[in-house]
């Protein structure tokens, strides 16, 4: 059997995936696996073409191998502030249109003691969340998480879009 697969190893092909879909390492394996009877995950081999390019495809690697400079990792330009009344903040940094982070603003939320991996696995079990644009299982996003994201040449980021 043979299979040519490029578009479908992006997320954007995830809503003909189910709901509650296995993440199987990659994009591609993961279409694969769910959507081609009789795939056996790891057999698929790519084709080496000469002489072809695509935005489509030359993006996504791309952003996963420029060189990032070093001073680009190293400058801390944006000021941490604690302790900002809110004419500080209105006058320092909302006024001049300055980026700020605010660094004792959320110690006192009771979110920051509740919320971890375990609470949110069980609030959300069996729930749909929003990944990207599209709803997933939240449990397929954690294991989407665990297994691929870091290899993910563009990783999908939960939403609220409430």
């Amino acid at each position: 059997m043979f299979w040519v697969v490029c578009i479908c190893a992006f997320p954007g092909r995830t809503q003909e995936l189910p709901e509650d879909f296995r993440w199987c390492g990659s994009w591609r394996e993961t279409y694969l696996c769910h959507k081609a009877p009789g795939y056996a995950p790891g057999s698929h081999k790519p084709l080496a073409v000469e002489g072809f390019y695509s935005d489509f495809l030359h993006q996504p690697w791309f952003c996963a191998a420029v060189e990032l400079q070093d001073d680009w990792l190293e400058v801390d330009n944006i000021d941490r502030r604690s302790g900002l009344t809110p004419d500080q903040f209105r006058q320092q940094y909302e006024l001049p249109n300055r980026p700020v982070v605010m660094t004792d603003k959320m110690t006192n939320w009771p979110a920051m003691g509740k919320w971890n991996r375990h609470y949110l696995a069980a609030a959300l079990a069996g729930r749909p969340v929003i990944v990207g644009n599209m709803p997933w299982r939240f449990g397929s996003y954690l294991s989407y998480c665990d297994e691929g994201a870091e290899q993910d040449e563009m990783p999908l980021y939960m939403f609220d879009k409430a």
